[in-house]
């Protein structure tokens, strides 16, 4: 490539007016020697070729990494509100269990106290029910006795009767 060719290609400024209008500053407004004058134009034409081509390819790199990062955090933002939601839903559900858990406890707690009410009522009944075996075996003899004794009163009286009509 000739160096006309290759200046064609580029923003060059030679002054300090021009720099000041440029639209972006370029490699030949960055080197200047030192007597204030620019390096000469092949040396500028090349380091800003080599500049700028290696500036727009690692800008075009920045902005696809951008594009992704921004897909990502997009991404994130909807993954965090999917899973804010989830949270909400689960921590009603914990609540609901836990109400649920307490209600049980409270049942279990009622039915341990009713059950040994009932426990104890059963060993009093039990008891009860012991007494009255016996008191219905010394019972039933005194109903045998006293229906021998009734049975014997009703032959007297028959006896009596019937003597006291035929006399």
């Amino acid at each position: 490539m000739k160096m006309n060719d290759m200046r064609d290609r580029f923003v060059f400024v030679h002054s300090k007016r021009q720099q000041a209008k440029a639209s972006f500053p370029c490699a030949e407004s960055w080197y200047t020697g030192a007597n204030g004058r620019n390096v000469p134009h092949f040396f500028g034409s090349a380091l800003n070729y080599i500049g700028l081509h290696r500036t727009f390819r690692n800008y075009r790199q920045c902005q696809i990494k951008k594009k992704d990062l921004e897909q990502d955090v997009a991404t994130l933002a909807t993954e965090k509100e999917q899973l804010g939601t989830e949270t909400k839903s689960l921590e009603k559900r914990k609540a609901e269990l836990e109400m649920g858990n307490r209600w049980i406890e409270r049942t279990i707690t009622k039915t341990k106290a009713a059950n040994e009410q009932l426990t104890e009522e059963n060993a009093q009944l039990a008891k009860n029910k012991k007494l009255l075996v016996e008191y219905n075996s010394t019972l039933k003899e005194t109903v045998v006795k006293m229906i021998e004794e009734y049975k014997g009163l009703e032959t007297s009286k028959e006896k009596a009767l019937k003597g006291g009509v035929g006399s």
